[in-house]
């Protein structure tokens, strides 16, 4: 499992390089300091987390790897039957959120996190419904 500090860092990290994109389309977001402050802001939001535990009649990790890179900007295998994803969630999924799948032979465990500020969004949540409608689970 994920510890705090790597998905904290994973989820400023995925929203810093959103707010550069942000930034080359739009003259509101232009500028380091701008840029800075948001992140900065963004950093110190609460972090909401999901989890769910789903029945299988099989293993479906290899067919999960290729779903899930068709909805992920970032999917690793961290080790066997085990993938880490940066999927894009909440409002018009610009709102990051960093999901974690791990796959056995009769269950599937799934937990996200993702920051939420004025507005609960409810990001995790909707994260991995995402990834298990890719996977036809839900």
């Amino acid at each position: 499992m994920l510890q705090k500090e790597e998905v904290e860092q994973l989820l400023i990290e995925a929203f810093s390089a959103e707010m550069l994109i942000l930034g080359d389309i739009s003259s509101l977001y232009r500028g380091k300091l701008t840029h800075k402050l948001s992140v900065r802001s963004y950093a110190k939001s609460k972090t909401e987390n999901a989890y769910v535990s789903i029945e299988t009649d099989e293993n479906i990790y290899p067919a999960a790897i290729e779903k899930m890179a068709h909805i992920s900007g970032v999917c690793v295998q961290d080790e066997k039957d085990h993938l880490i994803l940066l999927v894009g969630s909440g409002v018009w999924k610009m709102n990051p959120a960093v999901v974690e799948m791990c796959f056995y032979d009769t269950h599937l465990e799934v937990a996200a996190w993702a920051k939420e500020k004025l507005i609960n969004q409810h990001t995790a949540e909707k994260a991995i419904q995402i990834c298990l409608t890719a996977l036809g689970l839900a």
